[in-house]
């Protein structure tokens, strides 16, 4: 049986279709930045309920989609790109179009971010803290999350540099999570801390009332803010997520000064008494297996973290101009999604 699944995991990544993300480049938004980021969390929650079911799901597992940003080895633009099974092309196709009209989705090629006569270095992105604690949303940021990022990837050579940054995403079957948000929740209301308050919810305890405790809670600002933005994540769709940086470059101090800046732009989602963000570095046959399910989109669920649609769209979402300071890819031909 784990041979038919393996099998399947590999059948399923060889069939996913690739497209290329591009703006027109006249693209001018008039609309608040979280207004606009809003719109790709809507997008991520009209794909919560994709799901596989019966021989297919047994064998090939759920579906899920790749989000990448890239700059390829060759050339200084950055790159967003979609891949999702063959399949399911119609549902991406009609719901990019529904929420993003002036996007173009062009089926493509695969890419290729590999210095063939350099080195290759990366890792995966983990939670530092439980996932039922969120980090920090494009809601509270005063910026767009994706400028930091994009600042990150655009230091790259034009030639014998590349790096990505690839986030698989599906639908999360994990029940647990939400209910769990709401116990830790009630005991952080009670005056305890996250860690204690997350072990009490984990063991069953039941709550002491204590209104010391509640008076004190009610003057930390910071702790309510915890607890409603805890809430707010059990609310909304969670997602399996992988998230996996590669860089290649001529040398070893330069790959691993580029995986740096990249992963250090992921702290900006970091914050007092809300989760953050750590690097796994990979090394020898780790780094060997990562690399290869970086290049076949492989699903991996040693590296899973659980992400709300919200936080989705604070790490990816699509340029909100391309009148940028970066080099993001553009069109400039009539806007269609291409057919199947």
């Amino acid at each position: 049986m784990d041979m038919v699944r393996t099998k399947g995991k590999i059948a399923r990544a060889l069939n996913m279709s690739l497209f290329l993300v591009t703006l027109p480049k006249e693209n001018s938004q008039q609309q608040p930045t979280q207004q606009l980021i809003g719109v790709m969390e809507k997008l991520y929650a009209s794909f919560a309920n994709i799901h596989a079911w019966g021989w297919n799901k047994f064998a090939y597992g759920d579906p899920y989609l790749a989000l990448e940003m890239a700059v390829p080895h060759s050339g200084d633009e950055i790159h967003f790109y979609m891949a999702v099974p063959r399949s399911y092309e119609p549902i991406l196709q009609k719901q990019v179009q529904e929420f993003y009209p002036q996007i173009k989705l062009e089926r493509v090629r695969d890419y290729n971010i590999f210095n063939h006569r350099g080195v290759v270095t990366g890792g995966y992105i983990a939670l530092q803290e439980h996932p039922i604690l969120p980090f920090r949303t494009y809601a509270r940021l005063e910026h767009d999350p994706l400028s930091q990022i994009a600042a990150a990837l655009s230091k790259l050579e034009r030639e014998g540099e590349g790096t990505a940054i690839q986030i698989l995403i599906r639908p999360s079957h994990r029940q647990d999570i939400p209910a769990l948000a709401q116990k830790v929740a009630r005991e952080m209301e009670l005056g305890h801390d996250f860690k204690e308050a997350l072990s009490r919810a984990q063991s069953y305890k039941m709550p002491a009332r204590k209104e010391a405790a509640l008076a004190e809670v009610s003057e930390d600002n910071s702790v309510r803010t915890t607890v409603e933005l805890m809430q707010s994540k059990a609310t909304r769709p969670l997602f399996d997520t992988n998230i996996r940086i590669i860089v290649s470059a001529g040398d070893e101090a330069r790959a691993h000064q580029i995986l740096s800046d990249v992963t250090n732009s992921f702290t900006q989602f970091g914050g007092p008494k809300l989760n953050g963000f750590q690097t796994n570095l990979s090394n020898s046959k780790a780094l060997e297996k990562l690399i290869f399910d970086f290049s076949f989109r492989m699903f991996d669920m040693a590296q899973v973290v659980s992400l709300s649609s919200e936080e989705l769209a604070s790490l990816y979402h699509f340029p909100l101009s391309s009148a940028s300071a970066f080099k993001f890819k553009s069109h400039s031909e009539q806007v269609v999604v291409q057919p199947s």
